[in-house]
């Protein structure tokens, strides 16, 4: 098979996207894929890469909804080589809680990284610790302040490399590193990584040509990150007036950004993989760790007291070689990615998780694990199927029927006793699951306030 370098200007694809050659490794996903006999996983594959983009929303992506404003053709590929899960859910609206749930297989309330303060709680394994038990060499490239030594999530990784200590943060840079630490690893060894990027997340900085696709229209208004970097939060207490070209330009300049990722971060480091065999003995988890409003219920951002789909509903791609491409409807949760990636590897499975393999799902191409469940800003919530419970410490407890009001404007008039029996169970079930926190705050140096601050964390 020839091996072809990405090659795709970003105005040209706009014009020819339907005609653009598939890239040689989306062809040899197709290849591994279609060499498939069973539905069944291998028992087990080489390597293990965790991708996180930052803020990215599932629905801003054409895998996700055709209707899409801007193509994503690398995580299209990605996507249409492996396993796409329709309805993956984060258990928490901003980074730390999120992440810290993906990496420890327990929920917010069991780990306790939920403040801006808090750790990593130091008696919680992390999935790190699992595979460098088991053999792995372990690296960890991240440009979010939240997910630093400071805050437990080096445990395991004998390279952890932050952005707030590297001052390296931009994709590209951390997938250049990334492939450089896998060159340079004992060939002898495994690896397992961990890449989390910020380049979706605010302040937006696309390209001039890539904004240019979108929103070509001359615009002088108060949309400008370059001049505010926390604009959104100036947003959000009302202290910039926004008129409708307003929020369009705004909504441009995300979907700008995550085209430019797919193209800039993407695309070489599947691109990378590829050349250097490792695409077809790499299990290669890709997701988010939350979404972004984009006005969607009057606001902007993520945090606080919000568990919209918008903010909590998240790509989920599984590239598993070997096997056939697959979309599987259900809703499963993040929590579940360290018991799958444990399965997957055929090391010793983790103890005591919150969340079960997907493997099951997988062989099926359906169901789900149970309900998600999850916590952020004061508000508990549980989704299964397409009906949602959001539960607060004030308010009467609010139901949503997701396949009839998709936009959560309304309360569901009629849920059936039992998805009210599984839900409420569920959720009241985690709540007191919650255990103490014994990892005392830590002290946030100022190499992590100033990345903080440069993310919109920290006004």
């Amino acid at each position: 098979m020839t091996r072809r370098p990405w090659v795709l200007a970003a105005l040209a694809l706009f014009a020819v996207a339907s005609a653009t050659p598939a890239l040689a490794w989306s062809a040899g996903i197709a290849s591994i894929s279609g060499n498939a006999a069973t539905w069944r996983p291998a028992p087990r594959v080489d390597n293990v890469l965790i991708v996180v983009v930052d803020t990215l929303r599932a629905d801003r992506l054409r895998a996700y909804a055709p209707s899409a404003s801007m193509p994503s053709p690398a995580f299209d590929r990605l996507a249409g080589g492996g396993q796409l899960f329709e309805l993956a859910y984060a258990h928490a609206s901003w980074t730390k809680p999120s992440v810290a749930t993906l990496l420890t297989g327990v929920l917010p309330g069991r780990h306790g990284a939920t403040t801006h303060e808090r750790a990593l709680d130091e008696s919680v394994p992390v999935l790190a610790e699992c595979m460098s038990a088991a053999g792995y060499e372990t690296g960890a490239f991240v440009a979010n302040g939240y997910i630093g030594e400071r805050f437990g999530f080096e445990r395991g990784f004998d390279e952890f490399r932050n952005a707030a200590q590297t001052g390296r943060g931009r994709g590209d840079e951390l997938v250049e590193d990334l492939l450089r630490w896998v060159d340079a690893r004992d060939s002898g060894a495994p690896f397992f990584a961990y890449l989390h990027t910020t380049d979706v997340h605010a302040p937006y900085l696309p390209r001039a040509a890539t904004l240019a696709t979108l929103d070509a229209a001359p615009y002088q208004g108060p949309i400008d990150f370059d001049g505010t970097p926390n604009l959104l939060q100036r947003i959000e207490r009302g202290e910039v007036p926004l008129t409708m070209r307003d929020r369009t330009r705004l909504e441009a300049l995300y979907d700008a950004g995550a085209y430019d990722h797919d193209e800039l971060v993407l695309a070489p480091l599947v691109e990378g993989l590829y050349e250097r065999g490792l695409l077809d003995n790499t299990l290669v988890v890709f997701t988010s760790d939350h979404g972004e409003e984009l006005f969607d219920h009057g606001s902007v951002g993520h945090g606080g007291a919000r568990v919209w789909e918008e903010l909590i509903h998240v790509p989920l791609v599984i590239h598993w070689p070997g096997l056939a491409p697959a979309r599987i409807a259900g809703s499963v949760g993040l929590v579940s990615i360290a018991a799958t990636v444990t399965d997957a590897a055929g090391v010793p499975p983790m103890t005591g998780l919150d969340g079960a393999s997907l493997v099951p799902v997988i062989e099926a191409r359906r169901g789900t694990t149970g309900p998600v469940l999850g916590a952020t800003g004061g508000l508990s919530f549980a989704v299964h199927g397409h009906y949602k419970l959001v539960r607060s410490r004030s308010r009467a407890d609010a139901w949503m029927d997701l396949l009839r009001e998709p936009f959560e404007h309304a309360s569901a008039p009629n849920v059936g006793p039992k998805d009210v029996a599984r839900l409420t169970t569920a959720l009241t079930l985690a709540t007191r699951a919650s255990v103490p926190r014994r990892t005392p705050p830590p002290i946030i140096d100022a190499d992590t306030l100033r990345r903080l601050r440069a993310l919109g964390y920290v006004d």
